[in-house]
C-alpha cells in the first residue's frame, strides 16, 4: 500500500470530487498485460481520496465501484455538490513496454477557450449566491466565469503539483522526454 502524503491548501478548497475515469462497460486503455485502465484508476482514485481526506478535506467520489457513468453525469456530481475542485483520473497505455511515465493536467489560462457553453452556467455554479440565470446576460456570465477560473487556477496548480509529486515518489517511473 502506498502512503499518500497530506495535501495542503490555502484553505479555499474544502470539497473535492474525484472521478475514476471509465468503468463498467468502458474499460479505457488496455495494457499489454491485460490490465484495464478502469481498474487502475479506481484504485488510484481511492488512494487519492484517502490522502485528501486525511488532510481534512471532504472528498466525494463519482463512484466507489466499477460502474459506467456517462461523462455528463460525472460533471453533474461536481456541480450538484458545489465542489471546489473536480479531479478526473485516467491512465495511458502503449504497445511499447519500454515506455512509462505519467501526466497531470490542471486548469490553465487557455482552458476558457475550451468552454463554449459558458452561457449555460447558472448563478449557483458561479458562486453568486443563487442569482437567477435570467438576470445575467451571456457577456456577464463569461466574465464571472473567467474570474472564477482565475481564482481556481492557483489551487488547481497546487493540486496538480501534489499529485505529480505523490506519483513520482510512490510509483517507479522513468523520465522520458518527447
Amino acid at each position: 500500500a502506498v502512503k499518500v502524503p497530506v495535501f495542503e491548501t490555502s484553505g479555499r478548497i474544502r470539497q473535492i470530487v474525484i472521478d475514476a475515469g471509465h468503468g463498467g462497460k468502458d474499460p479505457g486503455a488496455i495494457y499489454s498485460t491485460g490490465l484495464l485502465e478502469k481498474d487502475v484508476v479506481l484504485d488510484v482514485a481511492q488512494r487519492v481520496r484517502s490522502g485528501l481526506a486525511e488532510s481534512g478535506l471532504r472528498v466525494i467520489m463519482t463512484s466507489d465501484t466499477d460502474i459506467f457513468i456517462p461523462l455528463p453525469n460525472r460533471a453533474k456530481v461536481s456541480q450538484k455538490k458545489k465542489a471546489d475542485l473536480f479531479v478526473s483520473i485516467h491512465t495511458n497505455a502503449s504497445p511499447d513496454n519500454s515506455l512509462n511515465g505519467f501526466e497531470v493536467y490542471s486548469l490553465s489560462e487557455l482552458s476558457h477557450d475550451k468552454l463554449p457553453l459558458v452561457g449555460n452556467f447558472q448563478g449557483p455554479l458561479l458562486g453568486l449566491g443563487g442569482v437567477p440565470e435570467t438576470y445575467l446576460d451571456a457577456d456577464l456570465k463569461r466574465v464571472l466565469w473567467l474570474l472564477k477560473m482565475a481564482k481556481d487556477r492557483v489551487e488547481s496548480a497546487l493540486l496538480a503539483r501534489w499529485i505529480a509529486n505523490t506519483v513520482a515518489h510512490s510509483v517507479p517511473v522513468e523520465a522520458h522526454r518527447v
